[in-house]
């Protein structure tokens, strides 16, 4: 049960303000693709993966008790659903070993952190921004139009990122930590291919520029 807003933690601010994020993380690349359906240098892939680990992280944070990992977990399903339907149907293409055998590594880190130790499944889940930032990362760099991504998503994540990592030092969540880390890092990498992009098509605009 989330707490009352009189008995606020420095965790449950954190964990409030990562919750705002996730909701409005995927929100921008819905918007963008809504309205110009261009999915250049979009990955499903990446997309379809985030939908397991939001599902995995739901279960996680049900299973500890952690109130505010479920929260940020639930309510970054229906952009992230939204944005990859839309992806799809405007033409993105859609292969299913990324998210399956994602799916795979979290039901075989959960069976042997039963067996072997708790704090596995922390780390691998931790993660599991891997999984959607790697894809996307991939796919932004092989890629000679990026006009599809949506920017302020992926500055929505690196924020989330830093936020869910203090949240894991202030609230002793350990996978959020892992998680912070990766998400911050992935951002770099796909906001870094895409300030290249704005360069190259500034020195184009330049060059047909008259002396």
């Amino acid at each position: 049960m989330l707490p009352r807003l009189s008995m606020l933690t420095a965790a449950d601010v954190l964990g409030l303000l990562a919750t705002a994020l996730a909701a409005w993380f995927s929100v921008p690349q819905v918007v963008r693709l809504a309205r110009t359906g261009n999915v250049a240098g979009v990955s499903a892939e990446s997309l379809a993966a985030s939908l397991v680990s939001l599902t995995a992280w739901t279960l996680y944070g049900a299973a500890h008790g952690y109130a505010w990992v479920v929260a940020s977990s639930v309510v970054g399903v229906p952009s992230t659903l939204a944005a990859l339907l839309l992806a799809l149907r405007y033409g993105a293409q859609l292969r299913p070993t990324i998210p399956v055998a994602w799916g795979a590594v979290l039901v075989t880190a959960t069976g042997a952190a039963v067996v072997v130790s708790p704090s596995l499944l922390d780390v691998v889940l931790g993660c599991s921004i891997l999984w959607y930032v790697g894809p996307a990362a991939v796919r932004a760099w092989s890629s000679t139009d990026v006009s599809g991504i949506a920017a302020a998503s992926w500055l929505v994540l690196a924020g989330e990122g830093s936020v869910f990592g203090l949240y894991g030092l202030v609230g002793g969540v350990a996978a959020d930590r892992v998680y912070g880390l990766a998400a911050m890092t992935g951002s770099a990498l796909v906001l870094g291919r895409l300030a290249v992009a704005r360069s190259g098509r500034a020195r184009d605009h330049r060059a047909t520029q008259p002396a």
